[in-house]
């Protein structure tokens, strides 16, 4: 298996192009997609950048999106053994679990285990993604 991570560098809308060099290789990766031996997965996070043309090289098309908020308690749990109700988590809308990784870490490093800081530190994750006017991710 293939996996191509941030496919969006390489296959971006051509019409978004600034030099030809990078329509070439947009065609070229399109044309090896055709003719790929082996099954491949693309991701990427910029699904609004992937050249249409491409999309219709792709037999199946998945998208995750941000975690539910039964999936944000079991992730409390299961990341900082920490228990959640949901007037906890009202506000952490925008979660990914790689979100929960960088707070572990940090957690670990700093030896924060309070939930109040746990929340504050997931809440400064979600934001910087500047996502809070309804935007999706993923493909």
């Amino acid at each position: 298996m293939l996996i191509f991570d941030e496919a969006d560098s390489f296959l971006r809308e051509r019409g978004l192009a600034n030099a030809s060099w990078e329509v070439s290789a947009v065609n070229e990766m399109l044309t090896q997609m055709e003719h790929c031996e082996v099954p491949f997965v693309c991701t990427t996070n910029l699904m609004k950048d992937i050249d249409a043309a491409s999309l219709r090289r792709f037999i199946f098309k998945i998208k995750y999106d941000f975690m539910t908020k039964q999936q944000v308690k079991e992730a409390f749990s299961v990341f900082f053994d920490t228990k959640v109700e949901d007037a906890d988590i009202r506000n952490l809308d925008y979660l990914a679990p790689g979100d929960f990784t960088v707070v572990k870490n940090k957690t670990d490093i700093l030896g924060i285990k309070d939930k109040k800081t746990l929340i504050e530190m997931l809440t400064a994750e979600m934001d910087v993604k500047n996502l809070r006017k309804g935007s999706k991710i993923g493909f």
